[in-house]
């Protein structure tokens, strides 16, 4: 009788779960079923083991230990595809990790297409996911250009399947759709403040450069406006260069080597529409014998995915903001999951998520501590 209530205190008691842990960790989960089973009477036993099996999961998922990287997640429920702009973009490349992780924690079964920067691949890629709708439950897509893929994105609605706009609009008016939700930062904000920044060390005088990612894309189209707003309260700065790159870190590489010829020390400042745009344009500076990053020429980018944050703590920027590639779309997948796994409806779920994250400027006192804890959370697709 004392056993049996031992037994059964495994449920309620975090002293006894522990115990139970070690006896599966060191006889297997079938010995310790077996035991169970034995000693228990069927409502008990079934008790017992939801409780343990609990217990083992939490650990298995979250805990830094070699036990832990077998993590028993759970069997695949759902088919999803995420068609991306461009995999060899950290930042694509991170919201795509992002898919699968998230995706293989919810049971969701994720299919990476690679647009490579062209709108004309992606709108065949996305074509041919729409002509096999029925075999997604969900489809996310990380558009370059705005009403592009609109014929598309009726036939994958029209099957029934989810469909969740990443980062840019696939219309002017999300309304226009019926998408599940809408995932973005608010790129006005993160163009504004950056520049903002960078004015300041300027000490609002002199030239800046504006290196641009793709026009198309509506990101883009708001950090360019937050820049415009921000440029035009300093009328003693002037405005040197707005090339955009497509995205393309050796194209503002090249660009900022010419603008160094033609405008050498003129220019004071720099903002970038993402930090691997801005990274690359440090790396033309020092080569070309400027200093640059948070002195000398002030450079100031967005993203802040953990490998840029590295580099921002090596001065090699002077500010920038997250756009979390975790949050844009890992919000996305979540929203996926509570529809199909929690039975939400479409009306429950916010057409229009905003995902904003930090800012960071090493006029901040208390900035390795920020970037530390962002490092982390970037890395394991939280920001």
């Amino acid at each position: 009788m004392e056993k049996k209530k031992y037994l059964k205190a495994v449920c309620a008691n975090d002293s006894v779960q522990r115990e139970a842990k070690e006896l599966i960790d060191n006889k297997g989960l079938a010995e310790f079923a077996s035991i169970a089973a034995k000693k228990l009477d069927r409502r008990s036993f079934f008790g017992v083991m939801g409780g343990a099996a609990a217990s083992l999961s939490m650990v298995n998922l979250f805990s830094g230990t070699a036990e832990a990287k077998k993590a028993e997640l759970p069997p695949a429920r759902y088919n999803a595809v995420y068609c991306s702009l461009g995999l060899a973009n950290a930042w694509v490349r991170g919201g795509a990790e992002t898919c699968t992780k998230l995706g293989e924690i919810l049971g969701i079964t994720f299919k990476i297409y690679d647009a490579k920067f062209s709108i004309e691949t992606q709108r065949s890629q996305f074509e041919t996911v729409a002509s096999h709708a029925k075999d997604y439950d969900a489809v996310l897509i990380h558009p370059g250009a705005i009403g592009a893929y609109t014929a598309p994105c009726k036939k994958i609605l029209d099957a029934g399947s989810l469909l969740v706009d990443i980062d840019t609009r696939l219309t002017k008016n999300i309304d226009d759709l019926d998408i599940l939700c809408f995932t973005e930062p608010d790129n006005d904000y993160m163009g504004a403040v950056v520049t903002e920044e960078i004015c300041k060390a300027m000490n609002y005088e002199g030239g800046i450069v504006e290196t641009q990612g793709m026009l198309t894309h509506t990101g883009a189209q708001g950090r360019h406006r937050g820049f415009e707003k921000t440029v035009k309260k300093y009328p003693k700065i002037k405005v040197l260069d707005q090339t955009p790159t497509n995205w393309d870190p050796n194209k503002a590489r090249e660009i900022w080597e010419n603008l160094l010829v033609k405008y050498g020390d003129k220019i004071k400042g720099g903002f970038f529409h993402n930090d691997g745009l801005a990274l690359a344009a440090q790396s033309a500076c020092k080569a070309n014998g400027f200093e640059a990053g948070s002195k000398g020429i002030f450079l100031g980018g967005v993203d802040a995915i953990s490998d840029d944050l590295k580099q921002f703590a090596k001065e090699r920027m002077l500010a920038t903001v997250a756009n979390p590639t975790g949050r844009v779309h890992g919000y996305g997948v979540w929203a996926v999951y509570y529809t199909l796994a929690q039975g939400e409806k479409k009306g429950q779920i916010p057409k229009h998520i905003h995902c904003d994250g930090p800012f960071y400027s090493h006029f901040d006192p208390q900035i390795k501590g920020k970037v530390d804890s962002s490092i982390w959370l970037s890395a394991h697709y939280l920001l």
